[in-house]
């Protein structure tokens, strides 16, 4: 994975443009600041979050 310039900044962490060099696209790299990466619940939260956002097709 290499992470590309664009990333923005928010009450969830960074998100960053990253490319998938497996396979082969564009992908967000999230980095969450600590106070959300040590919460059970907040980590609960990102996850329900990341399974519905699976499902979008962006194309």
């Amino acid at each position: 994975m290499t992470s590309l310039p664009s990333s923005v900044t928010g009450a969830w962490g960074q998100v960053c443009l990253a490319r998938d060099t497996k396979l082969d696209r564009e992908v967000a790299l999230g980095v969450l600041p600590e106070a959300i990466a040590s919460d059970p619940d907040g980590l609960a939260r990102i996850g329900r979050e990341a399974l519905l956002l699976e499902d979008l097709d962006t194309e």
